[in-house]
This record gives structure tokens, sequence and C-alpha cells, in this order.
């Protein structure tokens, strides 16, 4: 799951746990996603993980072209397409920063390639040219 995944529950103190709003409201709001909220972003996947299996076998299955009630897309529960749009922008965001970071890596190794190998700042005008670095 690329929902905050450096944070691992499994082997998450108690404290920390306090901290981050797992167990009840955290005693200050954490900035998530361009709001400020008091529990962790994860707590309702962990509370009821089933219905949110159920929500991700459904949305791939509409990937596929297969919706889970009968009828059209407009015909579906409001509920479940409010959830896959939901899930649509997330997943847009998450490839465009991973494009993001894969095109400054690759800028980054064309950059030091046109600098003779040397990765970061360089060049004869950068002053570690000065000590042959």
């Amino acid at each position: 799951m690329r929902l905050l995944p450096e944070r691992d529950c499994s082997d998450c103190p108690a404290n920390q746990r306090a901290r981050w709003g797992c167990e009840s409201d955290a005693s200050f709001p954490i900035p998530f996603d361009g709001e400020r909220v008091f529990r962790c972003p994860r707590k309702p996947w962990l509370d009821n993980p089933e219905w949110y299996n159920q929500l991700f076998e459904a949305y791939s299955w509409r990937e596929k072209g297969f919706l889970p009630g009968p009828g059209t897309w407009r015909d579906q529960d409001h509920r479940f397409v409010t959830a896959c749009n939901v899930i649509d922008r997330a997943h847009n965001d998450a490839s465009n920063e991973e494009r993001s970071a894969q095109e400054a890596k690759k800028a980054q190794i064309d950059r030091a390639s046109k600098q003779g190998g040397k990765v970061g700042a360089g060049g004869p005008g950068h002053p570690a040219a000065r000590w042959g670095v």
C-alpha cells in the first residue's frame, strides 16, 4: 500500500501510536494530503480491512470493464463512484510523484555524464575543481 509507506504499523511502539492518532485523536494535527487530520490516515484501513479489500477488488474489476452492480457507470452506487474517483486521483498523484522522481534521477545522471561522470555539482567553474575533486 502506497499510503504512508514510511510508517510500518506492525512494529510501531505504543507511545508512537498515541502520537500519530492510531488509538485516539492525536494531541496535535497531522499534515496529510494538504489537510490537517487528528487520526492516522491508515486507521480506517486497519479498523475494517475486509471492507477496503472488497472496495479495491470491485475497483480492480471496474478497471477490467466489470461493474459491481447492474447497469452502467451512472447506475452504480454513488459511494462506489466517489470512492473510485478518490482512488483514481490518489493513484494518479502517486504515479506523477514516481515519474517526477525518475525524471529527476535521469536528469542528474545525464548531468553527471556531461561532467565526466561526477554526480552533483562540478565542472571547471565549481570551487571543488581547484582542489582536484
